[in-house]
């Protein structure tokens, strides 16, 4: 009978990297912290994630990030990309934004001793909130945890028990903490969101009222009194005034007495 299979000691380092990277804050950190130069001509709300590997009709597998050998004849129309190399181990967090997610990534790598390790782990709830980024709150401990704390030894171990356990009284609640301030991030956004399309409707429906009443104005009195007009209906922000002027077209028997309404009113 086969004996129990042990699981790999060697940290799953690679693939916490990819949990972050998967993030579209992540990438767009990480570029305004070491290319600002690029990052400031990008939009990073259009960032979409890509597939890497792909299955064809014919059911054959492909690799993006997997290179086959090209024929010599070919070499010369591989197109050629320059590569940016960002050494975490030797980034200083300090010259980087405060709330920047490679910055507290760099923290954590450098960190010396497991103590070290103890004390960010504490500084974590504050820095989820004051960045708002609750959503990186489980990788990111999780990381710490599966991956970091090994590199200590027995202190290390120590403390992966201890943030297992949740011993450390400001992590028993961080992950429900972090959903909440989640939650009223979101609603916060409704709210905004909901506001700026109130005022944005208010201010479509104003325009739509000026261009009917302007049109309203140039087929009673012509284009010369239409033309007049638009300045006085650019001052107007209350669709009242407006109803106002459009009684006013109806009311005014010729275009100097219409002007001469509108400007008083």
């Amino acid at each position: 009978m086969p004996g129990k299979r042990e699981p790999s000691p060697r940290p799953k380092h690679d693939a916490s990297y990819r949990s972050f990277f998967a993030r579209r804050r992540t990438v767009a950190d990480t570029l305004r912290a070491v290319a600002a130069d690029i990052a400031r001509h990008l939009d990073f709300v259009t960032l979409e994630r890509m597939h890497a590997s792909f299955v064809t009709r014919a059911l054959d597998q492909r690799h993006a990030d997997m290179l086959a050998p090209v024929p010599e004849a070919l070499l010369g129309y591989l197109p050629r990309h320059r590569y940016l190399l960002i050494e975490i181990q030797a980034a200083d967090p300090a010259a980087l934004p405060p709330d920047n997610v490679l910055a507290m990534i760099a923290k954590f790598e450098q960190a010396p001793t497991a103590e070290a390790l103890d004390g960010l782990v504490a500084s974590l709830p504050d820095w989820f909130k004051r960045a708002r980024l609750p959503e990186f709150a489980e990788p990111l401990l999780t990381w710490v945890t599966h991956v970091l704390t090994q590199r200590h030894g027995d202190r290390g171990k120590e403390l992966q028990r201890k943030l297992k356990r949740g011993e450390e009284p400001k992590m028993t609640t961080l992950i429900e903490r972090a959903r909440q301030w989640g939650r009223e991030r979101d609603e916060e956004w409704l709210q905004k969101g909901l506001e700026k399309g109130i005022k944005e409707e208010r201010r479509a429906s104003l325009q739509r009222e000026r261009k009917l009443v302007h049109r309203l104005v140039k087929r009673r009195f012509g284009p010369d009194t239409a033309e007049q007009l638009i300045p006085l209906l650019d001052r107007l922000s209350e669709p009242g005034s407006i109803v106002n002027i459009a009684d006013a077209v109806v009311e005014c028997g010729t275009a100097e007495e219409f002007l001469k309404r509108v400007r008083e009113a």
